[in-house]
């Protein structure tokens, strides 16, 4: 997705279980975004997860936004650019 209204990039700074940063990274694949997931594993308790998504127009964040809640991402930090 590029063109107007696309975003540079969304970045999602994620705490909590694993499974809810993968279902957003997998619905950005699903939408034809490409996308970066880092994990920073203190422990499991405490892992963290950087998830880039690069090509974002505003319909899709509000749909990643929408995914993230249902699937039960603590979002700690949300940066758009």
């Amino acid at each position: 997705m590029s063109g107007a209204g696309a975003l540079s990039e969304v970045v999602f700074i994620s705490s909590g279980p694993p499974e809810s940063v993968e279902a957003i990274g997998s619905t950005a694949s699903a939408m034809g975004l490409r996308h970066s997931l880092i994990s920073e594993n203190r422990d499991k308790a405490n892992a963290e997860y950087t998830l880039t998504i690069f090509g974002v127009s505003p319909s899709a964040l509000a749909k990643l936004k929408t995914v993230s809640a249902k699937a039960g991402a603590v979002i700690k930090e949300l940066r758009i650019s």
